[in-house]
């Protein structure tokens, strides 16, 4: 029975989606409708199905019944990590639905929460091709070869990848992955012996990549562009990788539980947010920003039925942008993304900053002396900017930052600049821009009152 029902759900939005893609002149209206109208079938199923929702909605007072529009999603309460951590397996998953026979995509943890998401085989596929868009959206053709230089993960045993592979055969989506942990020229050689006509993976690895590379190497590393995913994509790396591959840089916002939830647009720099596949709502203290201001994302996938995650909290900081974007596609916008929850710096007074605060402070730095950076908080009253350089500070830049900064930060702060060799990436083989030691001081502490990685693309 519940097997049946998830198969006239998928049927359903795959239908209502053909529809909407076969209209000549989409509207942003269009997309609403179908956007409730998913949203409509997902809670109805989530509720009658899912244990986890029933009871959240029985003892917030929730008629999932009058939850008809994206507008009423504020009356549902917003579930974290936490929140879903510490329930069986069994709770969050549809009834009737062999946990075994479910694709586990474990989030990578990097926040100490790591957590299983759990998806068909078909909402596993269903939801790639939302990213296949995005990137044929930003170029790639279906003879591309893309190769992905990131944290190469085993893969699933029920996710047969027979798509893939079969497509692969005839030379559409080729994708080929390279591992991160890799040294820098072992890289190289591969990318060398590949030749991506696309080129993917961590900008922190593939700005150190752009740097290193001969004009030898540019003859046969010669991607027509690359799209970055998996972690903050600073305006410094996107120059270095622009100058060292003389190609545009476009990045893509996703993550475990949702794929893909933002991609850039090629004409205006904001990120359209996947408005048919994720309900993106950016809160502070649990209500919506406007359009220029910062808030933390909740997400609701209208795909996902064997396990739903409705108003969702990913932990991650943005700045909403515009309800439609400038060039004219009907989807809204992420103007950028700045990171995590969790590496908000907590200062002795109990205030919390955002590391992009300090960013912003060190941009006049960047092309004069710094070749890359990573701000750290060691202690709640000392905070570290570490910098690798490719030549001294000239007079009085090194003062001037240290003062913005102290400023910023107030005087029961430390700001220390420490010059290093290298800034070595983590176990998964990225380059954090930020990083608080204080972790535990912050875990489940928003805006409001959560988020796994931005996702390799």
């Amino acid at each position: 029975m519940f097997l049946r029902s998830l198969a006239s759900n998928y049927l359903e939005n795959m239908r209502a989606l053909k529809g909407l893609r076969a209209r000549p002149r989409l509207t942003q209206g269009d997309m609403e409708a179908f956007r409730d109208s998913c949203l409509r079938r997902l809670i109805i199923h989530a509720y009658a199905n899912v244990p986890y929702y029933r009871q959240l909605f029985d003892s917030h007072g929730v008629d999932p019944a009058k939850i008809r529009t994206v507008e009423d999603l504020r009356h549902v309460p917003i579930t974290s990590k936490k929140d879903l951590q510490v329930q069986p397996p069994s709770d969050l998953v549809t009834r009737g639905v062999d946990l075994q026979s479910l694709i586990v995509l474990m989030t990578n943890g990097s926040s100490g929460q790591p957590f299983a998401v759990r998806r068909t085989w078909l909402e596993q596929n269903w939801l790639h091709t939302f990213r296949l868009r995005a990137h044929r959206y930003l170029g790639r053709r279906l003879t591309d070869r893309m190769v992905r230089v990131g944290h190469v993960r085993p893969v699933d045993v029920r996710d047969s990848k027979i798509l893939g592979r079969a497509l692969g055969k005839l030379g559409i989506y080729r994708s080929v992955e390279v591992s991160t942990l890799l040294e820098p020229e072992d890289i190289l050689a591969r990318l060398r012996d590949l030749r991506p006509q696309v080129l993917n993976g961590y900008p922190g690895v593939l700005s150190r990549l752009a740097g290193l590379m001969s004009e030898s190497d540019r003859k046969v590393i010669s991607p027509r562009f690359v799209v970055t995913g998996a972690e903050v994509l600073t305006q410094q790396q996107r120059e270095q990788i622009e100058t060292g591959l003389d190609v545009p840089v476009y990045d893509i916002y996703g993550c475990s539980e949702f794929n893909v939830v933002a991609w850039e647009c090629k004409d205006t720099g904001e990120m359209h947010t996947c408005d048919d596949a994720v309900i993106t709502e950016v809160v502070q203290d649990g209500h919506s920003v406007i359009t220029g201001e910062r808030g933390e994302v909740v997400a609701t996938g209208l795909h996902s039925y064997a396990m739903p995650l409705i108003r969702y909290r990913l932990d991650d900081v943005v700045t909403k942008g515009d309800a439609r974007c400038a060039c004219g596609l009907p989807y809204a916008t992420v103007r950028t993304v700045q990171g995590r929850v969790a590496d908000h710096f907590v200062l002795p007074s109990g205030r919390m900053i955002h590391p992009f605060e300090i960013d912003e402070e060190i941009r006049d730095e960047r092309d004069a002396w710094v070749a890359q950076y990573q701000l750290v908080q060691e202690r709640t009253d000392l905070i570290v900017l570490q910098v690798v350089s490719f030549v001294d500070p000239p007079p009085g830049r090194l003062s001037s930052l240290t003062n913005s900064v102290g400023a910023l930060l107030g005087e029961d702060v430390k700001f220390e600049v420490r010059f290093v060799r290298e800034i070595p990436p983590d176990s998964g083989g990225k380059h954090r821009v930020y990083r608080s030691l204080l972790r535990a001081n912050v875990e489940g502490v928003g805006m409001d009152g959560e988020h796994d990685r931005p996702s390799a693309s």
